[in-house]
């Protein structure tokens, strides 16, 4: 990576972290993560459907074992969706904090994971002391 991509990256980093100090140093991560416990890498047509609070959110998105994607995709709004070295889909982050909530992960149709949450919540500073806190949560699926 040449010196001046470099320098962009780290300024879309601190653009979108809103780097600085004090209480401006990081901002709130996603507060709840749903982590899959088995890792999905078997190639198909994927549908993520999560349901809380009288809405529903969809994404879907095709998962080629041959050419898989890596890192975290943008491409879910209003989630992500995390891939790991080897392209399987290991997380779902969301940005929101329902109390309880339902994840459904369809692959070619047919349900490859799905439960009902009840997510509890932490309170974590992030940045300062008295800088605030942000709800955290991780569950599994």
């Amino acid at each position: 990576m040449s010196l001046l991509a470099g320098l962009i990256s780290l300024g879309v980093l601190c653009s979108t972290l809103a780097c600085g100090s004090g209480c401006d140093a990081v901002g709130c991560p996603f507060p709840l993560s749903v982590r899959l416990t088995t890792p999905l890498s078997e190639s198909g047509s994927y549908e993520i459907v999560i349901e809380h609070d009288g809405s529903t959110e969809r994404c879907t998105f095709e998962l080629d074992a041959n050419d898989p994607p890596r890192g975290v995709s943008q491409d879910c709004a209003p989630f992500f969706i995390a891939f790991d070295g080897s392209g399987a889909l290991t997380a779902i982050e969301i940005n929101e904090a329902p109390q309880q909530l339902s994840v459904t992960v369809l692959r070619d149709g047919n349900p490859a994971r799905s439960a009902t949450l009840s997510p509890e919540y932490e309170r974590q500073n992030v940045n300062d002391e008295g800088c605030g806190t942000c709800p955290v949560a991780i569950e599994s699926l």
